[in-house]
């Protein structure tokens, strides 16, 4: 058998009907596989199904960007993967992620639609360009062929090597409590201290790309992560993956430990009043990476008519 053909198997793909998603299930059905694909819509799903010809969809299921929620949820499933791996391991059953980095996507747009925008994200990678879907796709296919019969519990980054301050962290032999050092120095093997090679490290990083430092408040930093869930709060009920804002509001809540008495990052809104929400996020784009701080048209259309995510829980 080839260890490159996937006739006989069977995957699921969710949220398939675009970009790195898309990628995967188009590799996996090339390779002979029959694809189950999702989307939010069925509209979307057979439009995949009609390109790739693959004999099963999964319609209309929910399902759950680029800031402080995303990147957390994003780290919440790697160690899923890793336990997932163990559990059903005797029943060879394995279990990976992949990591991607900027991949030129619909979602991923505002990194590479502005050429000024790309140029700095480019520039700033060894390989000197931006990722493909195919790229992403061709690594789920290896993974799920028998070309990688003994990797699981692993997750694999697709970065173009935007990972430099971990990296060059770890080339120091700094692995963190284990070697008595990572990002921070840990002379009892428990206890983190700040180390001023690492600060050395970063500010050297920030000079060689041109970063400017500066001290950055608590509420700074709160404003900042309570506006970008907000902002990709209202991007998701625009996309029709989240319902109503109190959908969103409940998830934080009871999901991730959002202090029950603020009510939610889409309530904090309100409370906040969308027109201030809207006139901070459009400072914001005009910094240091806009892109991610380019305002939902939602916010916009709301705060000009003068009206609240309340008024959508109806």
């Amino acid at each position: 058998m080839s260890l490159f053909d996937l006739a006989g198997k069977v995957a699921r793909e969710t949220g398939a009907s675009r970009g790195i998603d898309r990628a995967v299930v188009e590799a996996l059905a090339e390779a002979g596989a029959r694809v189950a694909v999702s989307s939010g819509t069925q509209a979307a799903c057979e439009e995949v199904v009609a390109t790739i010809n693959v004999v099963s969809l999964i319609g209309a299921m929910i399902g759950a960007d680029k800031i402080s929620a995303y990147n957390m949820s994003k780290a919440a499933d790697l160690q899923p993967v890793r336990n997932l791996a163990v559990e059903p391991g005797d029943s060879n059953i394995r279990v990976n992620a992949i990591t991607p980095g900027g991949i030129r996507t619909d979602f991923a747009k505002p990194l590479w639609e502005d050429p000024a925008a790309e140029f700095r994200l480019c520039e700033a990678l060894p390989l000197g360009r931006i990722g493909e879907p195919t790229g992403i796709g061709g690594a789920a296919f290896f993974l799920a062929s028998q070309a990688a019969p003994y990797i699981t519990g692993q997750s694999i980054i697709i970065d173009g090597e935007a990972t430099v301050i971990p990296d060059r962290i770890c080339e120091l032999g700094r692995f963190g409590q284990k070697s008595g050092k990572g990002f921070y120095l840990y002379p009892d093997g428990r206890t983190a201290q700040v180390d001023p090679e690492i600060e050395q490290l970063i500010v050297g990083y920030s000079d060689e790309f041109g970063i400017e430092r500066r001290e950055i408040s608590d509420e700074e930093i709160i404003s900042r992560c309570l506006l970008a869930m907000i902002n990709e709060g209202a991007k998701i009920l625009e996309e029709g993956i989240a319902y109503r804002p109190i959908d969103i509001d409940m998830t934080y809540l009871l999901g991730y430990g959002f202090a029950r008495e603020r009510g939610g990052p889409m309530f904090q809104a309100d409370q906040i009043g969308l027109p201030s929400v809207f006139e901070q996020l459009n400072a914001l784009a005009q910094g240091r990476n806009g892109w991610a701080w380019t305002p939902s048209p939602l916010i916009g259309r709301l705060a000009a008519g003068g009206e609240s995510f309340e008024s959508l829980n109806q």
